[in-house]
């Protein structure tokens, strides 16, 4: 039955409207899916950030052995928070990031074969130029040519995030170990 199908370049104008829809609306929950584990991540973080001031004002002596050690329970809930937040990392830029990237790919591949060359005003589609300002602060379009020198990939910045968040969430339980 495949065989029968007519290409992608010889669909009419509502087919290759719906192919360009269903592209752009599979970006946009891949992009979702990225949104929501971050705002996971996030949740850990007010959550243990929440619950350790509680029990620093209120449950001075709530203490772990561990080893030869004693820290307050603070301090484990915010290494946990950590490894919580590490976890949503890997499963944010491993999985739906990776997802999300290819479906972009596809879009751009679609955009530059087939929707560009019938519409002739254009030299390039809609996901090229999100693409193109996202990675690029300093971008400028002039004449069909995008030209910048700072390139920076959505992966560099999410990365960037996690690993703040992760090093506060470090930071602060070593120093309630290390205080309380």
């Amino acid at each position: 039955m495949a065989g029968n199908s007519p290409t992608i370049a010889q669909l009419g104008p509502d087919q290759l409207v719906d192919v360009w829809k269903q592209a752009i609306s599979t970006q946009m929950h891949f992009n979702d899916l990225c949104v929501r584990s971050r705002q996971l991540g996030l949740t850990f973080v007010v959550a243990a950030l929440g619950l350790n001031v509680v029990l620093l004002s209120n449950f001075e002596d709530a203490r772990l052995a561990i080893a030869c050690l004693s820290i307050h329970i603070s301090a484990a809930i915010m290494f946990i928070a950590a490894i919580a937040v590490i976890a949503v990392w890997h499963l944010d830029l491993g999985v739906y990031h990776k997802t999300l990237r290819g479906s972009v790919a596809f879009a751009e591949e679609l955009d530059k074969n087939v929707l560009v060359p019938r519409i002739p005003p254009l030299q390039h589609g809609m996901t090229k130029f999100i693409s193109e300002y996202s990675r690029h602060s300093d971008v400028k379009y002039e004449n069909g040519v995008f030209t910048s020198e700072k390139e920076k990939l959505a992966g560099q910045k999410v990365r960037f995030f996690y690993c703040v968040v992760v090093f506060v969430l470090t930071s602060i339980g070593i120093l309630i170990a290390v205080f309380v």
